[in-house]
């Protein structure tokens, strides 16, 4: 749920998110989070997250559809007038100044409270794509903002819970598992395709910058932007994995990932992020 500029300049902030990471620490646990804003149709508590995530890149026009109306992608050529990797990268690749960075997550959660009910384990995939807003949508729409094309659950009573409210939420077979070696094996299922990757986390474990109370908001897909959720949470933590991934089928999300992966830009890589904290309130507008 971090911003993906934080994500690629994560190793030029070593000493700033050290000397953040004791602020935050010694706030109590209620001023972790932000206050959620009124008229949500559910609400979220999570806990006990591992997300491991996948950063790589793909066609801009292969995913405008995706995007609502009052917001747009945030393409690497703008990405490289702040960050000069990505700027080095781009200077031997124009082909690429129009590709959008975007995210594929595995998440574990310990805990998935949906609007008072029992908590429960889940495991879930998502695939994000950083917008930024080009009008006032929504007050309630606070932090970075990103476009979420599918939230995928192997658990069918969850989406059936959660699609009325959540239109991204579908089914596919999800496995996250945690081998003896602490290496982490992911499966995601889908019609046209499947993704296979491994993570073995390495080096440093290492708390993120953030500003509190931290908030990101997630856009539902489609033309109009009707449906979002708004986060709030504290504690990330992050590490680099040694990683692999394999593809197959057509779908378009493979071919990006895979397309990345023969030629992929410096901030590529795969981390492990838990540690945090998250309640969320799903809108409508």
């Amino acid at each position: 749920m971090r911003t993906l500029r934080q994500g690629i300049s994560r190793g030029m902030r070593r000493v700033t998110e050290g000397l953040v990471a004791i602020v935050c620490l010694s706030q109590p646990l209620a001023a972790q989070f932000g206050e959620l804003p009124l008229g949500h149709v559910s609400r979220h508590i999570l806990e006990g997250p591992a997300e491991i995530m996948v950063y790589f890149f793909v066609d801009s026009a292969a995913v405008a559809t995706y995007v609502p109306a009052g917001l747009r992608l945030v393409t690497l050529q703008q990405i490289a007038t702040w960050d000069t990797i990505t700027a080095r990268y781009l200077a031997s690749r124009p082909r690429l100044k129009t590709a959008v960075p975007n995210i594929l997550a595995f998440v574990a959660l310990d805990s998935f409270q949906i609007h008072g009910g029992p908590p429960a384990p889940s495991v879930g995939a998502f695939w994000w794509l950083p917008v930024r807003s080009t009008e006032s949508l929504d007050e309630r729409a606070r932090g970075t903002s990103y476009v979420e094309v599918a939230y995928w659950s192997p658990d069918t009573s969850f989406v059936r819970q959660l699609r009325p409210q959540w239109p991204q939420v579908r089914y596919a077979p999800v496995t996250i598992d945690r081998g003896e070696d602490g290496e982490w094996r992911l499966d995601l299922t889908l019609p046209d395709g499947s993704i296979h990757g491994r993570c073995r986390p390495s080096g440093v474990r290492e708390p993120a910058s953030y500003a509190l109370p931290a908030y990101s908001t997630v856009w539902s897909a489609g033309p109009q932007p009707v449906t979002f959720t708004t986060y709030t949470y504290y504690g990330h933590h992050s590490q680099d994995c040694v990683a692999g991934w394999t593809t197959d089928g057509s779908s378009l999300l493979a071919a990006a990932l895979m397309n990345s992966l023969q030629d992929p830009p410096p901030w590529m890589k795969t981390t492990l992020e838990d540690g945090w904290h998250g309640r969320a309130g799903l809108y409508r507008r």
